[in-house]
C-alpha cells in the first residue's frame, strides 16, 4: 500500500490565566516538540506562527498515519497548561479524508469526513 501525504495544520491555544513570562515559556517547549515530532515525520517542509495567544503551524507530511497523528496529539497535550487546547487538521493528498483531532489535557476527539 502507498503512503498518502497530506497537508498538516496545526493550532495550540494556552490557557488565559497565563503571564507573559509562562506563555513563552510554555510556547518554546510546545514548538520544540512540535519540531522534534514533525522531524520525525519527514515533511517537506514545516512553516510556524505565533499570535501570542496561540501558536500554529502547517507542514506537508509524505504520510497521513492517522495513529501517528494521534500519538503526535498525546504528545502535545501532555505540554499543555490546564485551560490549555489544541487541534490538528490533515488534508489527506488525492481528496483523500479529512481528519481532525481537538486535544485537551484530558482528552482528545477525534473526526474524518471522506470525500468520495
Amino acid at each position: 500500500m502507498t503512503a498518502q501525504g497530506c497537508e498538516l495544520l496545526g493550532e495550540i491555544r494556552y490557557g488565559r490565566d497565563l503571564s507573559f513570562e509562562q506563555v513563552a515559556e510554555l510556547e518554546a517547549r510546545l514548538r520544540d516538540r512540535t519540531q522534534e515530532l514533525l522531524a520525525d515525520m519527514a515533511p517537506a517542509w514545516a512553516e510556524f506562527s505565533t499570535t501570542g495567544d496561540d501558536l500554529r503551524f502547517i507542514a506537508s507530511l509524505p504520510d497521513s498515519d492517522p495513529e501517528a497523528l494521534l500519538r503526535f496529539c498525546g504528545e502535545l497535550r501532555g505540554l499543555l497548561d490546564p485551560e490549555g487546547r489544541g487541534r490538528l487538521v490533515a488534508v489527506a493528498t488525492g481528496f483523500g479524508p479529512v481528519r481532525s483531532w481537538v486535544f485537551w489535557p484530558g482528552g482528545v476527539n477525534v473526526a474524518q469526513l471522506l470525500c468520495e
